[in-house]
């Protein structure tokens, strides 16, 4: 019954009519076969079969039309022309605004990118979007028994046409293919009615992020559908993030997707569910996962940014974690200020070993948990079964209501001068960024250059390198443009100014690379206003606390499945308040007892696995200092 209701949902068509070419009757040239094969694409005929020439088909982007059959006989290669695809979101087939087509494999056949290349920036200028199958605003595409590999961005790609036409694909189906090392997606599923993937191998996707197996997330285009999206008995591993990504903030319309039968083994995350992760449009639907195992993942189970509008169940799932590779089976992420809840975990089994957590929950804005539903079952490595109790689970995790209207101070550098102007000697700096849009300040006394370097830590292995954007802001934070774009390990921003002043500075991204700021002149400050990202370090931010200010209070927060410890620590060097070893946001607050004088306070992080942002509240001024000698104070 199942199979036959399967079948009546996604049927499979065939094309009327017998005609057949074959591409080698077209002459195609071995150096550059594009001529010769859409010539045989626009022949009219019914199948346009790829026959094995004895070279592989050498093709830059080519269009398929409607009622169109292509077959690629055993031994047939098909390749992205080496050299070609300079455009950033050239493809090498689409299907746009048509219906009726089959790309069909026999034997060992593959179509193939180069991305290699793609990903050397002497080569390529970089990009996520040279796709190897576009399936854009068309209807009945198969894709069946066929081997995609190396694309510049997705193996297939299923949305929406620029050029008009229906905001979503529909019937699309997707079946005994393989889908391998894909720079950004094995496949990204956009806009789609009715999608059926089925009995498919998605592996090593990796490149740019997401770098998922399956990726559904919509543009945030009015019409656009995520409506019968199944994936059946298929197999993800080796991506780089997860075998599956479900992330649609964006989708106005009702959400079904079933994911059923399918393993998940190597990857950094087995099944990744975002369904509302802020608060501005509220999502509907269904995310069903059935009968799915995962193992050997770092994060088999993720579910961000749930507040129950969303249904999201799991029925007769295995998580085998024995081997220890995640430090929690299920992750449980909140960057909302409505409870997660929604989530029905039926009769999930997990085995790991008992020092291991089952179940874990971060709260990014300090919401807390609400009900969980269904059961959790632990066997540990001796075999011994323990349920989890959910409803204790969620009654640990309220939430913190004293983050909700957290409000920072608003950073203006006028009219400020270091308590002691001069040059500084700096030994230690233990106070490392990453990421993008850091800003800090520097003083300039007008006569004499500050020198600001730059020195590398850290870099991502495998990344290519990028210059570090330098970006000027004026007093109140907005951009003057970049005045610097510095290479090297320890590069050098040498800043002069025609007068006292203390300048404000962005740095656009530092591309994977931690980096220690610092200069030779007092007067250097990160502002405490933004969300720096600090990355793999331990050390002291000092801050000033205004006379006739009694409260003193700070936000610190890790990044998902990367928690941040931290103490604050008052003018006599006693610690006043203490956060655990916790990814959540938390609130770190203590009341002066004396407020009458100005007093100089800092944050301690004790220990921090990765990423951690930290932020003053207001009416504390928004500036953090790695050197007690760095304050600024009104002039």
């Amino acid at each position: 019954m199942k199979k036959y209701l399967l079948a009546a949902i996604f049927p499979v068509f065939m094309l009327a009519g017998s005609t057949a070419v074959k591409v080698s009757s077209f002459a195609p040239d071995p150096k550059n076969a594009t001529a010769a094969v859409q010539k045989a694409l626009d022949s009219g005929a019914k199948q346009i079969i790829f026959d094995d020439p004895g070279f592989e088909y050498l093709i830059t982007p080519v269009q398929v039309r409607s009622n169109s059959e292509l077959i690629f006989e055993k031994n047939s290669v098909v390749r992205a022309l080496p050299g070609a695809y300079k455009g950033k979101k050239d493809a090498m087939f689409t299907v746009e605004n048509a219906e009726n087509v089959i790309f069909r494999g026999i034997g060992n056949a593959e179509i193939k990118m180069n991305k290699r290349d793609y990903q050397d920036p002497a080569l390529y200028q970089p990009a996520e979007w040279r796709t190897t199958i576009n399936i854009l605003s068309s209807k009945n595409v198969s894709v069946l028994d066929l081997t995609v590999r190396s694309s510049g961005g997705d193996g297939v790609y299923i949305g929406k046409s620029r050029k008009g036409g229906l905001p979503y694909s529909e019937n699309i189906r997707i079946e005994n293919t393989i889908l391998d090392d894909h720079h950004r997606q094995g496949i990204s599923v956009i806009s789609v009615k009715d999608l059926l993937i089925k009995n498919c191998t998605i592996t090593n996707t990796s490149g740019t992020p997401p770098a998922c197996g399956i990726d559904f997330e919509p543009n945030g285009i009015k019409g656009e559908l995520l409506k019968n999206c199944v994936v059946d008995n298929c197999r993800f591993s080796g991506n780089k993030s997860a075998g599956i990504l479900i992330y649609i903030h964006a989708l106005d319309s009702v959400c079904d997707i079933t994911v059923r039968n399918s393993t998940f083994t190597g990857n950094a995350s087995g099944i990744k569910i975002s369904p509302d992760n802020v608060d501005k449009n509220v999502i509907k639907g269904s995310v069903k996962v059935e009968k799915c195992s995962f193992s050997g993942n770092f994060a088999p189970v993720e579910i961000i940014g749930q507040r129950g509008t969303v249904a999201i169940s799991f029925t007769d799932c295995v998580i085998d974690n024995l081997q220890g590779k995640a430090r929690r089976a299920v992750s449980l992420q909140s960057k909302s200020l409505l409870p997660f809840t929604g989530v029905d975990f039926g009769n999930l089994l997990i085995r790991q070993p008992a020092k291991f957590q089952p179940l874990s929950f971060e709260s990014f804005r300090g919401a807390g948990l609400g009900k969980l539903a269904g059961s959790i079952t632990v066997y540990d490595e001796k075999g011994q079964a323990k349920a989890v109790d959910l409803a204790k689970f969620s009654a640990a995790h309220p939430g913190e209501p004293g983050l909700f209207d957290f409000q920072t101070s608003q950073l203006d550098t006028r009219n400020l001068i270091p308590i002691d102007p001069g040059k500084i000697t700096r030994r230690g700096i233990s106070i490392f960024v990453r990421g993008k849009n850091i800003e800090f300040v520097q003083y300039c006394d007008g006569k004499n250059p500050v020198n600001i370097t730059f020195q590398i830590i850290w870099r991502t292995p495998g990344r290519p390198e990028m210059p570090i954007q330098l970006e000027m802001l004026d007093t109140v934070g907005n951009s003057h443009g970049i005045v610097a774009s510095l290479t090297g390990n320890k590069p050098v921003y040498t800043l002069q100014t025609s007068g006292p002043a203390v300048m404000r500075f962005r740095v656009k991204n530092t591309h994977g690379k931690s980096v220690a700021i610092y200069s030779d002149t007092k007067g250097l400050a990160y502002n405490a206003a933004v969300k720096n990202s600090f990355f793999r370090c331990r050390g002291k931010l000092y801050f000033q606390v205004p006379a006739g200010e009694k409260e003193v209070a700070l936000e610190i927060s890790g990044e998902p499945n990367e928690p941040v410890e931290a103490v604050l620590v008052n003018a006599r060097g006693n610690v006043a308040a203490r956060v655990p070893y916790s990814a959540n946001r938390q609130l770190l607050k203590a009341v002066r007892t004396n407020a009458d004088k100005t007093e100089l306070w800092r944050v301690e992080v004790v220990k921090a696995y990765e990423d951690w942002t930290v932020r003053l509240k207001a009416p504390l001024p928004p500036l953090f200092y790695i050197n007690p000698a760095d304050v600024l104070v009104q002039k």
